[in-house]
């Protein structure tokens, strides 16, 4: 199984365990829930729960949409507008199917990670919503973890792509 294929597999995961989250928690979730939190993580606002859980699911599903098609996007782009070291060499016709595909499984790399951190965030705010807690706990740590693992991913494409093997 190729890179691409494992990557969209683990999107589409992700994308169905954010979908199920939803769904598990709209069921049990009080009439009115809070909808925003401040920095301390108590909350400051509140709504209904359908428009907190449709924010989540709508968040959710552009994500997917978003990071599950910008492979095809791609491959529909013009080379002069794709930005990557050393283009020439890596979107030259023999070379350039594979770097599409390896830059659209880092897209579906990143946007798992990204719907990872919603899900944790919305599963912080359902348990303040159901009681279990009284303020989001641990966000500073999870945007720490999402912004250091971006970053790493992110070197990961520049060493690749920023020398041209001899």
């Amino acid at each position: 199984m190729t890179g691409y294929r494992v990557s969209r597999w683990l999107l589409v995961v992700v994308l169905f365990v954010c979908f199920g989250h939803a769904w598990y928690y709209y069921v049990r979730l009080p009439d009115i829930v809070p909808s925003h939190f401040g920095l301390s993580g108590k909350a400051d606002a509140w709504a209904s729960k359908g428009s907190l859980v449709g924010g989540y699911v709508l968040a959710v599903s552009l994500c997917g949409v978003v990071f599950g098609s910008i492979g095809a996007f791609l491959h529909r782009l013009p080379l002069s507008l794709i930005n990557l070291p050393n283009r020439h060499y890596w979107l030259a016709p023999e070379r350039k199917n594979h770097t599409i595909e390896n830059l659209g499984s880092f897209m579906q790399v990143f946007g798992s990670l990204t719907l990872l951190l919603l899900l944790f965030t919305f599963h912080q705010a359902f348990r303040v919503s159901l009681g279990r807690i009284s303020a989001l706990e641990y966000m500073p740590y999870a945007i720490g973890l999402y912004c250091g693992v971006s970053l790493a991913l992110s070197a990961g494409l520049i060493v690749k792509y920023g020398r041209v093997p001899q």
